[in-house]
């Protein structure tokens, strides 16, 4: 395999990792004028999911081009480099299920916390000595779902944290779309430049769109609360 066959992957790879990257830098410009406000919980989670989401999309590039450079096989550099996309990925759902927690379940949150820290380390024992991608949809998938529930049952208080649900929720429903290509590669590998990891990232860099607006609605109800205090 040339390195070039996976060009549209790297591609797409580095802008998704730009845009996270923008993503976390506009969010935290747009809230420091009432960044001391929003509980050090949630500032922490949600610079976590960008982070962490912007580490895996590199991580990715760099297993591609290295595979495809030193065309190596299984064994130590393979599991090292995969490991790099596996972990942040495993735990990128559980992130944001912590997130919407933390932002629209306040009263509750400790308890969701306890649960999603035994999962962690229950599903990273596990899938440890697993190479196989499938292994991370069994984290990624249902915690995608976990959160679609978490906000249907939600009672935002605030007119921005329910504009902030409605968009998390359409990003959310806009993950499964994009994970298709990865679960039925065959069937949206088009070219070696046009494949399905390619359409992947090109359909998470739009729906990480929506996910973005919805947590930065989801961040306003301090600042809301703070005019209502002021005034």
């Amino acid at each position: 395999m040339s390195i070039l066959d996976e060009l549209g992957i790297y591609i797409t790879d580095f802008i998704l990792t730009v845009e996270l990257i923008w993503m976390l830098i506009s969010i935290n410009g747009g809230i420091k004028d009432y960044v001391d406000l929003i509980p050090s919980d949630s500032k922490f989670l949600f610079r976590a999911f960008f982070i962490d989401f912007a580490c895996t999309s590199a991580f990715g590039v760099l297993y591609h081009i290295m595979r495809s450079a030193l065309k190596f096989g299984r064994g130590p550099l393979d599991s090292f480099l995969w490991g790099l996309v596996k972990y942040p990925l495993m735990c990128l759902m559980l992130i944001l299920v912590a997130f919407i927690a933390s932002v629209f379940y306040p009263q509750q949150k400790k308890y969701f916390f306890s649960v999603l820290f035994g999962i962690a380390i229950f599903f990273g024992i596990w899938i440890f000595p697993k190479q196989e991608f499938i292994y991370c949809m069994y984290m990624y998938g249902p915690g995608v779902i976990v959160s679609i529930v978490l906000l249907l049952l939600a009672r935002p208080q605030y007119e921005s944290l329910r504009a902030g649900r409605l968009w998390l929720l359409f990003g959310l429903i806009g993950i499964i779309f994009a994970s298709i290509p990865v679960a039925m590669p065959k069937t949206f590998d088009f070219t070696k430049y046009i494949e399905h990891n390619a359409i992947y990232h090109v359909l998470t860099i739009l729906d990480m769109f929506i996910v973005y607006r919805g947590i930065q609605f989801a961040l306003e109800p301090v600042k809301v609360t703070q005019y209502k205090l002021m005034g």
